[in-house]
């Protein structure tokens, strides 16, 4: 693994009467220390040959530091894995098809929450308790990874999970996977939308999408998690850029 760079510290000296002097880091030198601090990943997540360039799209405009395409929930680790070497995530942006349930790629091949029936079978978006495929992967999956260092997450990072209705489970009563998925990250705030959700067109060029991100229909809102536990709601619209996450 390659050392970081040094960090060039600019600071700016001023005197008091009794001519102690002290020391201040400067705007510049603020920016300098965040911007290569920051880990911003964004991943497109979506089924093998479906919508190519729709998700790629959301995800560079939102301008993210590593971009990646992803059709299974394996290589969605994988992915996971690559952007955390040099240094943990501070903010992870998901753009896909979802639900409570999971993020929806290949066939039963995608990335699933933990919860199961009463006959142990992991809860799909069908419903047709088929047996995952070999590339299908669960958040436990993720917890793993954690747990060995392989995916690393910085301390109060940000999860944005944009596909569906990605708050709320389609059983009532069951952790949606945004939910999940801080609890199988603790040291993160994971935002998921009650509702149908999708970016408004930009105001100039109709034909893109712009940053911001409604949470569709009645009650359609943004639930923040922390540690399994809503600390939060954000009304529409969303822009992952530019919402303020409260970390008390």
């Amino acid at each position: 693994m390659a050392s970081p760079s040094p960090i060039n510290n600019h600071v700016s000296a001023t005197s008091s009467k009794n001519n102690n002097n002290r020391l201040a880091p400067s705007s510049s030198g603020v920016e300098t220390f965040n911007k290569l601090m920051s880990n911003k990943v964004g991943i497109a997540a979506y089924k093998t040959g479906g919508e190519k360039g729709t998700f790629e799209g959301r995800i560079k405009r939102l301008n993210v530091d590593k971009q990646y395409t992803v059709h299974t929930g394996k290589a969605f680790i994988n992915s996971l894995e690559k952007a955390s070497i040099d240094k943990p995530i501070t903010k992870l942006i998901i753009g896909s098809h979802g639900s409570g349930s999971g993020i929806y790629m290949d066939s039963n091949a995608g990335l699933y929450g933990d919860t199961l029936d009463k006959y142990g079978n992991s809860l799909f978006y069908n419903f047709s308790f088929e047996l995952p495929s070999e590339n299908a992967r669960t958040l436990s999956d993720i917890k793993t990874k954690i747990e060995s260092g392989d995916i690393r997450f910085a301390e109060n990072a940000e999860i944005y999970i944009l596909g569906c209705k990605t708050a709320n489970h389609t059983i009532a009563g069951i952790d949606g996977l945004a939910e999940e998925f801080s609890e199988i990250a603790p040291n993160t705030f994971v935002v998921g939308s009650t509702n149908r959700s999708n970016p408004d067109p930009m105001k100039s060029n109709p034909k893109l999408d712009s940053n911001n991100y409604y949470s569709r229909g009645s009650g359609g809102e943004w639930h923040v998690y922390h540690k399994g536990k809503k600390t939060q709601i954000i009304k529409n619209p969303l822009n992952p850029n530019k919402v303020t996450i409260n970390k008390k």
